[in-house]
Formats: C-alpha cells, sequence, structure tokens
C-alpha cells in the first residue's frame, strides 16, 4: 500500500459541507479519503506523509488496491451509496510488502439530504508478508513506521526492549523513560494482577497471540484504555520477545459514536432522522396492537423555509431550522415519544397513547399554538409558517411506513391559504394527493392550453364607493377539475419552477385588458402579484417594462403587488425594486403585518400603496391585538403619506371602523368578488357613463336599468303632499328594477299619482339602511297589484347617495353567488303581500 504526502494547501481547497471534515484527529497511521460517489479522491485527512510519491486528486481510489482487492471494494463502495455504513479489510503494496488495511466506508450528504460521497476511513494493521532478509533494524523501522498507536517490543520479562514514537502524544512519556520497564508498571493498580495472569499464560503460548484490556495512567494520572495485542515471538532468534500492538479503545468509540450519529441522528438539530423514527414507531406501533391502544404521526412541513435558506443562504437556514426543532421539543416534552426531522424541512412527530382524535387535535393545537411567536436570529424577526399532517392508528395505515406515508399526503392537503394548517389523513386524501400529481403535471402546458383566465377583483375608493383600481387574480381552468384558485396551483408552479413564465403571462392579459379599457376611455391601474421567487429574477424589471411597451400601457397604469416575506432578507431597498420603480410601476407592499420588520420596511422602502392583511382585518371588531395593529399601520401610513388598502372587508361594521380611521380604499366580498374581466369590463363601462351623465341622471331611466328576479323588498310611505309633511303607515313594496334614476316597484296600495305627492322608501341593503325620496311619475294596475314609476328627487344629496347604491345592487346582481346579501323573495308576490292585502281590505 503507498502513503503519500499532500500537495501544496493551493490544491486543498474543497469544502465538503459535512461536520467531519478537520474534525477527526488521526494517529499516525490512519488518514480518511474523501470520494465522490464514482470513488473519484475529492479530498484526504490525516498524516499520509511517508513515502515518495503523492495522492492525487482526480484519481480513483480503486487505483491503489491490490488487484484482487478490487470486486470487493466496489461491492462495500455499492452499498455504501445506498446509506449503509461499510467496515471491512482491504489489501495495498508499500515498497515491495502487502499491508492489510481496515476500512470504514460510510456516505455524506448535500444540504437536500442526498448522497453526494463516501468518507473512507483507513487503518494500517500489520504486513501480510515481508522480505526473507528482514533484521531487528527493519523490524523496528517498520514498527516506528507502520504500527498502530502505541506499539513496541518486550523481552520474556515483559521488560521495554522498544517503544513506537506514539507513546509521547498518547501518554506524555518519553521512550528513553520506558526504555528497560516493565510494562506492568504504566498500568492502573487494579488492572494489574489480572493483566499479570494473562501475561503468565501467553509466555506458555509460543507463536500465539493474546488481546488484554489494559487501563494506563499516563504522566497527568489521567487513565487511558487500550487494547493489547501481544504476540509471543520468543521462538523467533531474531526477535526472542513479544511484539504488542494497540488500539486506543477510547479514541475507536468516539468514532463508532459519531459514525453511529451521523447515521442515525441530524447533525443540524441533534433529532433522530427517519430511519430511527421508524423504528421507534415499529416498537410502538406492537405494543399499541397488544394493548389495543391508539397513537398518532404528526409531520410538520416549515412552509417558508426555501425562501429563508434563499434569502440569507444555508447556514442561516440551518439556525432557524435547529430553533425550530428546540421550540418543539421545549413545548411537547413528554406529551410526545419521539420528534424526529425526516427531511430538509419536515419534522415527524409519534405521540404518546391516545384516548381519542380529541387528543390529537389538542396536542396538533398546541404544536400550532408554539409558532404564533416568531424566531428572533440576529437582527431579523422571522414568523414560522407551517402545515401539517396526522395520520391516526390503526384508522389511517398499520404500519409505521404506512402512517408515515399518509400523514405527509394529510400535510399536502392541510389548506394552503391558513397558516399554520393542519389536516387529519382520510380516504379522500390520497385523492387529493392524486388530484396535486395531476396539477403537477399539467402545470407546465396550462399556458399552451389556453387554461389559465385573469379574473379582476375591484378596488373601492372610501367615502364614494368607486373603482378606484383592480387586482388581477390567476385562475386555472382545469379539466375536469373546474375553476382552480392560487391556492390550489401556485406554490406547484414554483415548485416546478413555471411561476415566473405564469406571472408574465398575467401581466401580459393584464396589459391587453387595460389596452382594451383606455380606447374606451376608461383609464384605471391594475394591480399584479409578484412571487418571491419571480421578484429575485435578475432580469425582472425589464422584462415587465418591454411587456407594457408591447401594449403601449404606461407603466404607472401598472401596480406591483409584493408579500413582505418576499423582501426578508434586504437591508437596503432591493436594486429590482428601484429599477421597476424607476420605469415608473407602483409599489404596493401586500399582506402588511405579517411580520419580518415590517416597519422597518415602511420605513425604508415607501411604496405608494399597503395592503392591510385580511387577517387583521376579519378580527378588527372582536380582537383587541388586530384593532391595534390596524390602527397603528393606517396611522404610521397616514404620517408617511403612503395610501392605505383594506383587504378582506366583508360586513359594513368593518368598513365602517376602517372609514373611521381614514382607510383609503376597500378590497372584499362587501363590495366585490373577483369577476371575469368581461364582467369588470361591463361595470367599469357603467360606472364611467354614471360619471359622464351626471347632470342627466334622472333622465335616464328608462335606457339603464338593472332587474332583480325576485324582486327586493323595500318599505314605502308617504311623506309629503303639496309640499306638506303627512303621517300614514309603510306598506310593504318589491323592487322589480332600480336604474340611476329612479325604479319601478309593485304595492297592494293604490297611490295617487300626482307630482307633489312626495313618497319615501326605507331600504336595508348590505347590513346598512337607507332612505330616498321620490316622486310617482307613472302607474299601472299589475293584476291585483299596482306598479308605480317613481323619479328620485335631484337634490345633491340624495342623487349620490342612490347613485352609489344602485352601483353596488348592480354589482351585487351580475353575480349570483352574492344573492344571498339581498332581501330577495320566495314563493309567490301574493303571499307577501298577503298581510298587506288584510290590513287595506279593514
Amino acid at each position: 500500500m503507498k502513503f503519500y504526502k499532500r500537495k501544496s494547501p493551493s490544491k486543498q481547497n474543497l469544502s465538503l459541507g459535512s461536520p467531519l471534515t478537520n474534525l477527526h484527529e488521526l494517529d499516525m497511521n490512519s488518514f480518511i479519503l474523501i470520494l465522490n460517489r464514482q470513488g473519484i479522491i475529492k479530498d484526504f485527512k490525516g498524516n499520509v506523509t511517508q513515502g515518495e510519491h503523492v495522492i492525487k486528486v482526480g484519481e480513483s481510489y480503486m487505483g491503489y488496491l491490490s488487484p484482487g482487492e478490487h470486486e470487493k471494494y466496489a461491492r462495500h463502495m455499492e452499498n455504501a451509496l445506498r446509506g449503509n455504513v461499510e467496515h471491512f479489510s482491504s489489501k495495498g503494496m508499500q515498497n515491495n510488502i502487502e499491508f492489510e488495511f481496515k476500512i470504514t466506508m460510510f456516505p455524506f450528504r448535500d444540504n437536500s439530504q442526498q448522497i453526494d460521497g463516501l468518507y473512507c476511513m483507513l487503518q494500517t494493521i500489520m504486513p501480510v508478508n515481508g522480505g526473507e532478509e528482514s533484521n531487528d533494524s527493519e523490524i523496528r523501522n517498520h514498527i516506528y513506521v507502520n504500527s498502530k498507536e502505541l506499539s513496541g517490543i518486550l523481552d520474556d520479562k515483559g521488560i521495554v526492549k522498544f517503544i513506537s514514537p506514539a507513546v509521547k502524544p498518547l501518554l506524555g512519556y518519553e521512550e528513553s523513560e520506558c526504555i528497560g520497564r516493565s510494562f506492568l508498571d504504566f498500568l492502573e493498580s487494579e488492572n494489574a494482577e489480572s493483566v499479570r495472569k494473562q501475561w503468565n499464560k501467553l509466555m506458555h503460548l509460543p507463536d500465539s497471540s493474546q488481546t488484554l484490556e489494559l487501563k494506563i495512567l499516563n504522566t497527568y494520572g489521567e487513565i487511558r484504555e487500550f487494547q493489547l495485542k501481544v504476540t509471543n515471538y520468543l521462538s523467533d532468534p531474531k526477535l526472542k520477545g513479544f511484539f504488542f500492538n494497540s488500539v486506543d479503545i477510547g479514541e475507536i468509540k468516539k468514532r463508532d459514536e459519531r459514525i453511529h450519529y451521523l447515521t442515525n441522528y441530524d447533525y443540524v438539530t441533534g433529532l433522530p432522522n427517519r430511519k430511527v423514527f421508524i423504528e421507534k414507531a415499529d416498537i410502538e406501533l406492537k405494543i399499541a396492537e397488544l394493548l389495543s391502544k391508539k397513537f398518532a404521526i404528526f409531520v410538520l412541513n416549515i412552509r417558508n423555509y426555501k425562501m429563508i435558506n434563499r434569502a440569507f443562504g444555508h447556514d442561516f437556514g440551518d439556525r432557524y431550522v435547529d430553533k425550530v426543532a428546540a421550540k418543539l421539543k421545549k413545548q411537547l416534552g413528554d406529551q410526545i415519544e419521539i420528534i424526529g426531522r425526516i427531511g430538509s424541512n419536515e419534522f415527524a412527530i409519534l405521540t404518546k397513547f391516545l384516548e381519542n382524535e380529541n387528543v390529537a387535535s389538542r396536542l396538533a393545537s398546541e404544536v400550532r399554538s408554539i409558532f404564533d411567536q416568531p424566531l428572533y436570529i440576529d437582527d431579523y424577526e422571522l414568523l414560522i409558517t407551517t402545515r401539517m399532517g396526522i395520520a391516526m392508528y390503526p384508522a389511517a395505515g398499520t404500519t409505521s411506513g404506512e402512517l408515515l406515508r399518509n400523514a405527509s399526503a394529510a400535510l399536502h392537503s392541510a389548506p394552503k391559504h391558513l397558516k399554520n394548517s393542519y389536516h387529519y389523513y382520510s380516504d379522500t386524501t390520497s385523492g387529493v394527493l392524486r388530484k396535486e400529481l395531476i396539477l403537477t403535471k399539467d402545470i407546465a402546458s396550462a399556458i399552451e392550453n389556453e387554461q389559465l383566465e385573469v379574473y379582476f377583483q375591484p378596488i373601492y375608493k372610501a367615502h364614494t364607493n368607486r373603482i378606484a383600481s383592480v387586482e388581477a387574480l390567476i385562475r386555472w381552468n382545469h379539466p375536469p377539475y373546474g375553476l382552480l384558485t392560487p391556492a390550489d396551483f401556485l406554490q406547484l408552479a414554483e415548485d416546478m419552477g413555471e411561476i415566473s413564465k405564469i406571472g408574465e403571462w398575467v401581466l401580459e392579459s393584464t396589459c391587453r385588458s387595460l389596452a382594451e379599457w383606455h380606447q374606451k376611455n376608461i383609464y384605471i391601474k391594475a394591480a399584479v402579484n409578484v412571487s418571491a421567487m419571480q421578484f429575485y429574477a435578475e432580469d425582472l424589471p425589464t422584462t415587465f417594462f418591454n411587456i407594457t411597451q408591447k401594449y403601449n400601457i404606461d407603466p404607472k397604469w401598472i401596480e406591483i403587488e409584493i408579500t413582505e416575506s418576499a423582501l426578508l432578507n434586504e437591508e437596503e431597498i432591493p436594486e429590482s425594486l428601484e429599477r421597476l420603480d424607476d420605469f415608473g410601476f407602483g409599489i404596493v407592499l401586500d399582506d402588511f403585518g405579517t411580520g419580518y420588520n415590517s416597519l422597518k420596511k415602511l420605513k425604508d422602502m415607501r411604496p405608494r400603496k399597503i395592503k392591510v392583511d385580511r387577517s387583521f382585518v376579519d378580527n378588527v371588531l372582536e380582537d383587541e391585538r388586530s384593532k391595534t395593529i390596524t390602527t397603528s399601520i393606517i396611522g404610521m401610513a397616514k404620517l408617511l403619506s403612503i395610501e392605505v388598502v383594506a383587504e378582506g372587508v366583508e360586513t359594513s361594521e368593518q368598513k365602517d371602523f376602517l372609514l373611521d380611521l381614514e382607510c383609503d380604499f376597500f378590497q372584499g366580498y362587501l363590495f366585490s368578488r373577483p369577476i371575469t374581466e368581461e364582467n369588470v369590463t361591463k361595470l367599469l363601462t357603467r360606472e364611467q357613463e354614471l360619471l359622464d351623465s351626471k347632470d342627466n341622471v334622472v333622465n335616464r331611466r328608462k335606457y339603464f336599468r338593472v332587474s332583480s328576479d325576485p324582486p327586493f323588498k323595500a318599505r314605502m310611505t308617504i311623506d309629503e303632499v303639496n309640499g306638506k309633511k303627512v303621517k300614514v303607515g309603510n306598506v310593504n313594496v318589491l323592487i322589480t328594477n332600480i336604474g340611476p334614476g329612479g325604479l319601478y316597484f309593485i304595492s297592494t296600495v293604490e297611490l295617487p299619482q300626482r307630482q307633489d305627492v312626495v313618497v319615501k322608501f326605507t331600504i336595508e341593503l348590505f347590513g346598512e339602511i337607507h332612505f330616498f325620496y321620490a316622486n310617482l311619475i307613472h302607474g299601472r294596475e299589475e293584476k291585483d297589484l299596482f306598479g308605480y314609476g317613481v323619479s328620485f328627487l335631484a337634490d345633491e344629496k340624495t342623487r349620490n347617495a342612490y347613485i352609489q347604491l344602485f352601483h353596488r345592487v348592480e354589482v351585487r346582481l351580475n353575480q349570483p353567488s352574492a344573492y344571498d346579501d339581498l332581501p330577495l323573495l320566495e314563493g309567490t308576490r301574493s303571499s307577501y303581500f298577503e298581510n298587506d292585502v288584510n290590513k287595506n281590505r279593514a
């Protein structure tokens, strides 16, 4: 076997990314080779200074073995590449002497936990044969150069004749201090007597070997443990003594423990890996089967781990995931059996035995609550976003592998739009996974197959309820799954590398719509969302600008919505953000308030708008924390002259609260759901017509009205006759159509058709009470009922209030899903009026 020395340090610049590098302190005759998956030497560690040759990085290690060893070596290498630890011996040549080596081979992995290569640790044992004319000096030279740690020669009395230089670093003794003394003098006293007995036996067994366990005291009085192999060469006329070769058991134990640790535990978090987790789950499963018990396996996925790795680097990502693991271990404690890290961003949790699923849900809620508070690393505040899947034994599986697999499947079915959501495995979960696999396969061709569509959700100006802008939201018309929202497929698009292509398509479709609206004299801004992966693409600003120029759209009509989490690693304003601003795009900070140094981003970026995250708006009336955060965000934005959009406004109470805070814009189902381009074009066109015809709005009723079938109800009374107020009762009426200048209603009451009669309507719509005054302009009989057309009074306050209401009714009546918000009727008209008819007859 050849020994080698290193080339110059400049050649040794490989970074292996493994904790083993520079960690092993190897003895003079041990070293480690670092091999790639093909067995090519990439680096080496340890004392390999003997010999005249140099290890050549880039060559196959197999070339240094005896030819007969190649097949065995290849077999062990193949097993190691499967993830196993291989222990075997092999042979090589040095100076015409064949040596035997102990080899330990085990894999190392890259950051994605894929096997990237092998460590090959070699230890010289002894020469297999020697030259015929070997003399004492050659033996001494062999011991000096090739012995394993503490080696030497003893005479027939156990007196040290020769000892290797390793005695100094190992025990602190000089060679001269040892020669001439009994080796028993160096033993710990309790160990000396048992060793003496074994020695006496060996004296009478020529050419035999004995293995002794020794506890030797070093010069500091510390005990070091060795395993000593002593061979009786008294019959050898050249040696006439005993040859010993030792192994430092402590070091071997440390190495074995290290190998065991690397094989079974995650080096970042110290948690058991998938192999150990499954072994533990197998044991619990057998016990549960015998005792008829239940337990659960949770699989937890850190959703923002990849983004943090991209933003801060893998070292920071390791610190992040280690802190997540520490949170789990500290909080769950003895409530669980084991936590394991089974993937780069996945943990598995094995619970203790559970009485029922409710106990599992309580534990799942506790796991979720762990991540309510952010992590702090360096100067960063980092939120933890997770998803979790739960598989219950025995309902979700009867083997540990099946339970783990089904928990992972349940994880992918957890709601993606909810923070830290969890989901139980059920019979439908596999179907969800199959759907995800199909979507993964189809998403690359969605554009080419013309399956994508842009919906628009109007954003309304506060106080006026006029559409101020729209947000472009992608939909996927997938056969056979129908209309899919972004929550169903955008994460898949990111994982598949399709998100940039889809994002560019959305912008192009939006620009096409803007161009059509401009031709109709409708000038309105449109917002498009940019994912974190898109945002860090080097050519994003130029690509977006070129798309706008293709459709002759000034970038000022495009607003770029970026979530603040996409900017979490930026100390300064990112260059791409500055370039977008230079091109004239409006910058909107989306999901504001959800973390990642929100206030610092608000100060440094100075976006034109921020959007208050809907999670705060949802609870703004009930939750004091949400109320305080929302109030603070809007207040600070006002001080910085930044406009504020409130997302997810769904009730009039939320709207009123936000109005009091002087919020600038509203977006939510209270005003409009996302609708097709065709419908939003109709809304924009009608609103523009209303604005264009403001002075003649009363006269436009017969040209511009919206019918409601079934009708919706109101209360009506006569308010004024010939300029004098009157007090009469209210009656129910049915409004069948409505326009900007008036409406048509039917009633059981016959009314005087006089221009000096003013009627008052009370309508409850969208959770609000509305009052309007009008003149009767015509009437006709409808079977047993009376129908009337009315023209609303033309004072500014009444007209503007009515036009706003009309516009909102128009929006809702173009969306069948929103009908529940209107007081529409069920049954016949006559049944609705029955009470009024009886009253009138009385």
